[in-house]
């Protein structure tokens, strides 16, 4: 960790940063020498908190918060990331080519949702039951209830686009309609 009193890193600290990321209103510098980024506060210390960490953790927590605790998980994959991103700027890509390598490597087996998915069926099928504002907090709720369901099925990140999207689809709609007529939104 570095940490400084004065308002500018030191020259050969400065020279070794590649990019400066926004985000959440902070300032992150991505440094060669250290690997990670690391948060610029108002002080100038530059404690260990990774771009590429706080963006899993964002999209986790909308499409995949039954993953949000595994810290594990979202360790291993955003320093993949981040290590993507070093290694793509040393082999000559720009900026936006490195970003984008990173994101791959971060999101890789993420595009699919169940959440999303229940929350898509839920809007779709079950309007009426269910106000939109909270179909989030009830896919949450049966996402335990509709596992079974997803473990039929073999989930990649383009199943979406496959046609046993449509078989699962109507099992989970099945699914949340007997849920819901024995269970009710509560």
């Amino acid at each position: 960790m570095y940490e400084s009193n004065s308002k500018t890193l030191p020259a050969q600290h400065a020279a070794t940063c590649l990019k400066t990321k926004y985000f959440i209103g902070f300032s992150f510098q991505f440094c060669h020498s250290s690997l990670k980024f690391k948060k610029m506060n108002s002080k100038n210390i530059i404690p260990d908190l990774s771009y590429y960490r706080l963006s899993l953790v964002d999209f986790l927590r909308e499409s995949h918060p039954e993953r949000l605790n595994d810290d594990r998980f979202i360790a291993t994959r955003s320093e993949a990331a981040t290590e993507t991103y070093s290694q793509a700027i040393l082999e000559g890509n720009n900026d936006n080519e490195a970003d984008n390598e990173a994101h791959l490597v971060l999101f890789q087996g993420l595009y699919f949702s169940k959440h999303d998915t229940l929350v898509n069926i839920l809007w779709n099928e079950f309007a009426a039951e269910v106000p939109e504002d909270e179909a989030k907090a009830m896919a949450i709720k049966l996402f335990p209830k509709c596992e079974s369901v997803f473990s039929k099925y073999s989930l990649s990140d383009d199943f979406a686009y496959e046609p046993e999207y449509d078989l699962l689809y109507t099992e989970l709609t099945g699914t949340i309609a007997i849920y819901l007529d024995k269970h009710g939104i509560q």
